[in-house]
């Protein structure tokens, strides 16, 4: 099929928008500096303009610029380099549109509704001019104690990364449905994540196993426990819930179950395992066995930082955190029906209030699916 006007216009302008990426992400390339010293030496290229009697490739460069920033959005590490209300980094709201005017002492960068110490949202000083689902998209967004910057990403792909065939999706799907007199375009190119399968890591004492379906469940060997965990979510509610935990010889150490604030079933599940490892660790196992059903497709917290799925990074360097303080950790996926007690416990966390923890009995509802697995319970 031949290709109309409109197509070989979006398509120049998708390209024009990768060479805009290349420029924004490699600021210390010979080329880049080149163009800076010519075209924007006193400012960054996301806040260059026109100037004086411009060219036809930097005005094409700019047109670029404009379409990829239009649908990129800032991803929040340690806040540190985004404004509050000028930058475009809430999933689904955008550039926020305060309720009342912003008086100069409220706080400006995002860092500063951050609780570092807790790796949590605190919106106390913002509350009063954010809406009820400006705060709800917030507290859905991962953060952590994390040492990298913030940065640009592409949310059309699952690392984050702008694509010539995204760019032009994005731009073909909107023009298309403005011109059918759509003016609600959020629905049009579903975000598309991966799902996670294992956590790899070369730096810390983790080792992988992808294992073959057994017949039921199987109890760890040696000195290891299992942790099964499971994530459960429930559509745009942004709520999910957590895992289970049990010894060497089948029998039940601990658990929990709570709710969490999240925006997908992949936060849900990143959330569970690191709920998990971290009941773990404060029962003193520094040997475990993380179970799940989850099939989802990650990279890993080692190798190339760019190239993770960029939606739930700062949770992956909490993972990488914890694996890193225990001594051994191993990753096994078993079918849901093998993984019964995990699930039971995350939609238990999806009905909570807050956050459940039993080190003894765990409740009614999960103990009989212990039992159905042949594993005692404390009595």
């Amino acid at each position: 099929m031949c290709l109309g006007f409109r197509d070989l216009y979006d398509f120049n302008l998708a390209l024009l928008a990768k060479q805009s990426w290349r420029i924004l992400n490699n600021p210390h390339a010979l080329w880049v500096k080149l163009l800076k010293a010519r075209y924007f030496p006193e400012c960054d290229f996301k806040d260059a303009n026109l100037g004086h009697r411009p060219s036809w490739i930097w005005r094409s460069l700019l047109a670029g610029r404009d379409t990829m920033m239009n649908n990129a959005r800032r991803q929040i590490m340690n806040g540190e380099s985004t404004n509050i209300w000028a930058d475009n980094w809430v999933p689904e709201v955008g550039i926020i549109t305060p309720l009342v005017p912003i008086p100069i002492n409220a706080p400006q960068l995002v860092s500063e509704i951050i609780d570092v110490r807790s790796g949590s949202w605190n919106l106390d000083s913002v509350s009063s001019y954010l809406s009820w689902e400006t705060k709800r998209r917030i507290l859905s967004i991962p953060v952590g104690a994390s040492r990298h910057h913030d940065r640009v990403v592409w949310p059309w792909t699952s690392n984050g990364l702008y694509s010539v065939r995204s760019g032009y999706h994005v731009l073909h799907s909107t023009h298309r449905a403005l011109a059918m007199g759509n003016s609600h375009l959020s629905h049009i190119i579903p975000i598309q994540f991966t799902e996670i399968r294992r956590v790899p890591s070369d730096d810390v004492a983790v080792n992988n196993i992808l294992n073959v379906l057994p017949a039921s469940w199987n109890a760890p060997s040696g000195d290891f426990v299992k942790i099964n965990v499971d994530g459960g979510w429930i559509g745009d509610t942004l709520k999910g819930g957590v895992g289970v935990t049990r010894n060497t010889d089948g029998q039940f150490v601990g658990g929990l179950a709570g709710p969490i604030c999240c925006d997908s079933a992949l936060a849900a599940e990143a959330h569970s395992t690191i709920k998990g490892l971290a009941l773990s660790a404060n029962l003193g196992f520094r040997d475990v066995i993380v179970e799940t059903d989850s099939k989802l497709r990650i990279n890993g917290i080692n190798g190339d930082f760019r190239n993770k799925v960029w939606s739930i990074m700062p949770l992956l360097e909490e993972l990488h955190i914890i694996c890193g303080s225990m001594h051994e950790v191993r990753w096994s996926w078993v079918h849901r029906d093998l993984n019964r007690a995990a699930h039971e416990a995350a939609m238990i966390g999806v009905r909570a209030i807050e956050l459940e923890s039993w080190v003894s009995r765990p409740p009614l509802s999960l103990v009989q699916v212990l039992v159905s697995d042949g594993l005692p319970c404390p009595p």
